[in-house]
């Protein structure tokens, strides 16, 4: 039970530091290090469980563990209050490390959602004992939060992000602290989504 709670104080870290543009600064960076921390520990509780990974699964996975190097290693460069002093401003305002911390959460959030799809099965079971939802209604939810989803995907500005392009605000990061969190909600439920019709494919063959 201790990894699941593990795995949801990740999410929760996801989406808090996603919503950056809204916390103070430093809060923001703790909250980093210690989703850094978490994720560490996360990929040590589970290593046994990579060598039972096909080749699709095991490359998202090492994509994760690669994001998350990369969020970690540009925010400790960017950083305004912890770090601020170890690196040199030319480095600190290099446009292309601002640009992949701000790119790489969204690539990672995809990873995620394809992760949790291959899992999917052992986390409704986990949050069934909390809450207790009946499928059609559990079906209903979900196809709302797809929604809201496909919504965010265009209103976060999703593919100019993953390209890179230099974004200062969007439509969805305007909206209050719970609206644009119900929209990264929404994100994640449509890229888990799809991380279940995937492992059903693949189980298929």
């Amino acid at each position: 039970m201790k990894k699941f709670y593990l795995d949801v104080s990740l999410l929760i870290m996801l989406l808090a530091t996603m919503n950056f543009h809204l916390l103070p600064k430093i809060l923001h960076e703790v909250i980093g290090l210690a989703m850094f921390a978490a994720v560490i520990v996360h990929f040590y509780w589970n290593l046994r469980s990579f060598r039972s990974l096909g080749k699709f699964y095991l490359a998202v996975d090492i994509l994760l563990a690669v994001s998350m190097l990369i969020i970690i290693g540009t925010g400790v460069i960017i950083s305004h209050h912890l770090f601020k002093d170890v690196f040199d401003m030319a480095l600190r305002r290099n446009l292309t490390i601002h640009q992949l911390h701000h790119a790489i959460p969204y690539f990672m959030m995809i990873l995620i959602g394809l992760h949790l799809g291959r899992n999917w099965l052992g986390v409704k079971q986990r949050l069934s004992k909390w809450i207790k939802v009946p499928p059609t209604v559990g079906n209903a939810l979900t196809i709302v939060f797809c929604g809201v989803g496909l919504g965010g995907v265009y209103l976060d500005q999703l593919v100019d992000r993953l390209m890179m392009k230099h974004i200062f605000g969007t439509a969805a990061t305007q909206l209050p602290l719970g609206l644009y969190f119900i929209i990264l909600i929404g994100m994640l439920t449509l890229f888990t989504s799809l991380g279940v019709l995937i492992d059903r494919s693949i189980k298929k063959f």
